[in-house]
């Protein structure tokens, strides 16, 4: 067994464990097996593991299918399928074998499942005329055998182009594992590459630049001499927080990846280290900590932020040295690094000064207050005016201030309720806080109100809502911005790719395009004379395709066609067709 892999499961242990005594049969739990890999093509990566996206890191790697759909998908092992869902968005139609080690395998945004497994999925899709399902299965109902095709990559899903989606999971606890620790063969020969880093005040009485605002600093490379280093030093006082922005890159592909590992020194002091071999499904939002979130939301750049705030629990971190927040309240200059690096230990680095001066008098008396925080670690409610805002101890994941404002004009009347603002960028949700927003909504159509979010860009989403006896709406958000009731009472939109009364005998399948105003897309259905057929619905694309394999119908004469879909405020369209196959 390779020494590499050793090394690295024990690396994953050290990082969760302070104190363990290793059983042998926790010890075999722990050890790699030898797995196949998960395609019968040469291993290319578009995506690896930990990678930073919106709302979640990366809990896979992405193999690339020479830009189709249709590749072979080999069990790593002998198991059983465990669970398969079929989704329109997400991973799609996606398939989970658990494996006799303690490990779980998943592929995520397939095309099809071999034979054996697809019939068994669409009998219990007929028998419960669901689209959507998610079938758990019993570990003598579906056995796998280790190198057994299991179905075809595809581009299902929330999928921005053909792909597998590969993970590994340890079976007990359902948390994500590298796939990197198993497959030493994906070899990676090229550096990662930091492009710039930030520099934040993190109290009243620290500062960057002689201001309260955080800095970024742009990272050249020196090409003959291959080093990295920032073109100005850093003045800053108090205490301060540092973050890192870059990329990985692979040989023989032309896509950038996530670091594997960061580390930051100050005067040779490691003050945050963390590498990333596993993440919980519970925790993998706590990204919106470990980012710069606000700069993220403004300009898609991702600064992982070298200091870690109070509730981001994360177990990601080896070392932290006062949570990685570096005090620089002694006038001195410090030498400072960022050491990132990729699984097969390509480095990285880039060095900076740190000048540490406090501010004059005369700027800090110019400079605006600083504002009274609220403690994220303790519930809090705010009301105005028919209008409540609630969270608890885990609602944010940092001390936050922000404005609310009550907008009681009514543009087109449009709104059943005042339209509530709460405006911060420094409200990072971990949790989702409660809202309850004082309506006038008729009880006889509160079926069809939803709370509208409207963000600082003017963009509108919806947010399910519950009314009481007293018209309250009351619903959850994870994001600050406009809040008001409105009335969704438009049906879905449906239009057929196919002529009614035309001759499809040709056609292996037909489709139609579906789409919602606001609420969404709730239910799809449709029935081939009157008999309830499979759909199969991608989301992004927002079509809906019939399999005429996957139905009863007798072939050479005429048919007739119904399709419902109804959205989340049970707004409903039946369209009726004819076909000939």
């Amino acid at each position: 067994m390779s020494l590499h892999i050793i090394s690295h499961i024990a690396r994953i242990l050290s990082s969760f464990v302070v104190c363990i005594l290793i059983t042998s049969s926790a010890f075999s739990q722990s050890t790699p097996h030898s797995f196949l890999l998960p395609i019968d093509i040469p291993p290319l990566l578009s995506a690896n593991y930990g990678e930073l996206r919106p709302n979640h890191f990366h809990g896979g790697l992405d193999f690339k299918t020479q830009s189709i759909v249709g590749k072979n998908l080999i069990a790593i092992d002998s198991g059983y399928v465990s669970r398969i869902q079929v989704r329109p968005s997400g991973y799609g139609l996606a398939l989970y074998i658990t494996h006799y080690n303690g490990y779980t395998s998943v592929y995520g945004h397939l095309l099809s499942l071999n034979q054996k497994i697809d019939s068994v999925v669409k009998a219990y899709q007929k028998f419960h005329t669901k689209n959507i399902v998610d079938i758990h299965f019993q570990s003598h109902e579906l056995p796998i055998q280790r190198g057994e095709i299991i179905g075809l990559s595809g581009n299902s899903g929330s999928s921005g182009g053909p792909h597998l989606h590969f993970e590994i999971r340890d079976s007990k606890t359902q948390n994500t594992l590298n796939p990197l620790l198993f497959y030493p063969q994906i070899v990676d020969k090229s550096r990662p590459k930091i492009t710039a880093i930030g520099v934040y005040p993190l109290d009243s009485s620290s500062f960057v630049s002689q201001a309260r605002s955080k800095k970024f600093y742009k990272v050249l490379t020196n090409k003959s001499e291959g080093l990295q280093k920032i073109s100005e030093p850093i003045h800053a006082w108090g205490t301060i927080g540092f973050s890192v922005q870059g990329n990985d890159f692979m040989q023989g592909t032309g896509h950038v990846y996530g670091f594997y590992t960061v580390k930051l020194l100050c005067n040779d002091t490691v003050l945050y280290a963390r590498r990333i071999d596993e993440i919980s499904f519970e925790n993998t939002a706590d990204i919106n900590s470990f980012i710069d979130y606000t700069e993220y939301a403004k300009t898609k750049r991702y600064f992982e932020k070298a200091f870690v705030e109070p509730n981001n629990t994360l177990q990601v971190y080896t070392h932290l040295h006062n949570y990685g927040k570096y005090s620089a309240k002694t006038i001195d200059t410090v030498t400072c690094e960022f050491i990132v690096g990729d699984f097969n230990e390509n480095m990285a680095a880039v060095t900076f000064t740190v000048i540490q001066q406090p501010i004059h008098d005369t700027i800090l008396s110019k400079l605006p207050p600083y504002p009274q925080k609220n403690s994220c670690k303790l519930p809090f409610t705010h009301t105005l005016q028919g209008f409540t805002f609630t969270g608890n101890e885990q609602t944010f994941f940092t001390d936050f201030t922000f404005t609310a404002t009550v907008d009681t004009l009514n543009p087109k009347k449009r709104y059943h309720s005042h339209r509530y603002s709460i405006k911060s960028d420094q409200l990072i949700f971990k949790k989702a806080a409660s809202i309850q927003i004082q309506s006038h909504v008729p009880k006889e159509l509160q079926e069809k109100a939803i709370i509208e979010l409207s963000n600082a860009a003017g963009a509108k989403s919806p947010i399910l809502a519950t009314f009481d006896e007293q018209g309250i709406a009351s619903g959850y958000t994870k994001r600050p911005g406009t809040f008001g009731v409105v009335l969704d009472t438009v049906a879905p939109f449906v239009k057929p790719n196919f002529a009614n009364n035309g001759n499809l005998q040709a056609n292996k399948s037909l489709s139609f395009k579906i789409s919602d105003n606001f609420s969404g897309i709730k239910e799809y259905n449709a029935y081939v004379d009157d008999e309830w057929v499979i759909l199969n619905y991608d989301a992004k694309s927002a079509t809906v395709y019939l399999k005429f394999a996957d139905t009863n119908m007798q072939f050479n004469t005429k048919h007739s066609l119904r399709i419902e879909v109804r959205d989340m405020c049970n707004n409903t369209t039946t369209k009726e067709y004819s076909f000939f196959k």
